[in-house]
């Protein structure tokens, strides 16, 4: 076999190698906008979540204003029953502290609520940031076979040279 037809065979198994190099990267490409779409979905989710946590917030301050209002009334009959009417203040004053520990119960399971899924939305944003780290991970390989087919090309062109000098 001559010295031609060998640098031929060289290069055409370095060619076979850069195609394999480029499949290589249009799959590690298409990995990461299945991981860019997975990303977008999940932000999507946060948003949901962020909006019903408001939601929940929203109805919460509607709860505490009504609270508030009852307070107010609680006092005006407090001043009213201590004129004389201590038999229905012991009544109303029942009725407040169950309409309160209703509130509280109330209030405590939508603390409950809010605090998981604020835990969900945390656990989201964990589950985003791992899957950047290996989207720029893959995007690290990418370089680096980058790297390695220049230098691959630079190979072919030195070895061209050589067959050309030597022809």
């Amino acid at each position: 076999m001559t010295d031609r037809e060998l640098l031929e065979k060289v290069v055409a198994q370095i060619d076979k190698g850069f195609n394999d190099v480029k499949n290589e990267i249009k799959d590690v490409k298409s990995d990461v906008i299945d991981l860019k779409n997975e990303v977008k979905d999940v932000k999507s989710d946060v948003i949901d979540l962020k909006n019903e946590v408001k939601d929940v917030k929203s109805d919460v301050n509607g709860l505490k204003n009504e609270v508030k209002d009852v307070k107010s009334d609680v006092n005006a009959v407090r001043n009213e029953m201590q004129e004389g009417f201590k038999g229905v203040y012991t009544t109303i004053q029942d009725e407040f502290n169950n309409v309160y520990a209703e509130f509280k119960d109330i209030q405590i399971t939508l603390e409950n609520e809010t605090n998981k899924n604020i835990q969900l939305i945390a656990e989201g944003h964990f589950n985003l940031s791992c899957k950047l780290d290996d989207a720029l991970k893959v995007e690290r390989e990418k370089e680096l076979m980058l790297i390695r087919l220049t230098r691959l090309e630079n190979d072919v062109r030195r070895l061209k040279a050589r067959i050309e000098e030597t022809a």
